[in-house]
């Protein structure tokens, strides 16, 4: 029997403040019964399919958050968010435990191409620039990843944001070989600016430095770029996560 009005705005209020409480399982229950219970609607299943695809991300089930997030875009294939929210998802994956190398950069890859998907939708999303510079990096393509750092100037709004724009860009350059402007680092050298543990990439750059060591990648270089990645950890005032536990 189908889910009335009623029923649906409650257990719509329900999912979200589990949410809100991160009680990812719980909500996931809300929206299966959602989904299972109320009869198909475009908007209505979109937004279902993109937050049950959410909370299966917080719980790194990254292969079943893809396949909402492919329902979600098969019901609106211009929504620049939801490219974005996939994008994510194999962005995650690439460091979920048990990845071998191969199967990261293919993760990282569609990641890319996603976020680029979003980008042609919505370019003023600050996100989706932000991580194909970091992507960029880890493809160890420094003169896109300075390409991209140069474009996106505008649509960097938020300090907290330019900090790790600014952060990007430098390794980019710096790994590169190309010298810092004074305007490149005004960001990252602005420690009034405080930020909190939830960009995934600062524990990530520990193996990228690992593995470009590995290469055999210039020693002076690798250790400047490690020097801009230590301004970048002193915005930070709280303990960095381990996001592959």
């Amino acid at each position: 029997m189908p889910l009335s009005d009623q029923e649906i705005k409650h257990l719509l209020e329900k999912a979200e403040s589990c949410i809100d409480s991160r009680d990812f399982n719980q909500a996931l229950r809300h929206y299966n019964q959602l989904i299972e219970s109320t009869t198909p609607h475009p908007y209505y299943f979109k937004y279902y399919f993109k937050r049950r695809g959410f909370c299966y991300r917080m719980i790194k089930d990254m292969d079943r958050a893809i396949e909402d997030f492919n329902r979600a875009l098969k019901l609106d294939s211009d929504d620049g968010v939801t490219y974005w929210e996939r994008g994510a998802c194999y962005n995650d994956k690439a460091f979920l435990k048990g990845i071998g190398k191969n199967e990261r950069k293919e993760n990282l890859e569609k990641a890319l191409r996603d976020y680029k998907s979003s980008i042609e939708r919505t370019p003023t999303s600050q996100e989706p620039w932000l991580a194909i510079i970091d992507i960029d990096l880890w493809l160890f393509k420094f003169d896109d990843a300075i390409s991209h750092y140069g474009v996106c100037k505008p649509y960097i709004q938020s300090r907290e944001y330019q900090v790790i724009r600014s952060w990007y860009g430098c390794l980019a350059l710096t790994l590169a070989g190309e010298p810092l402007e004074e305007e490149d680092e005004k960001p990252l050298n602005d420690q009034t600016i405080r930020l909190k543990w939830y960009h995934w990439a600062v524990f990530a750059m520990d193996i990228f430095f690992t593995e470009l060591g590995q290469t055999g990648f210039d020693k002076q270089k690798l250790q400047k770029a490690k020097e801009v990645h230590q301004e970048f950890i002193d915005h930070f005032d709280d303990q960095p996560f381990d996001p592959t536990v």
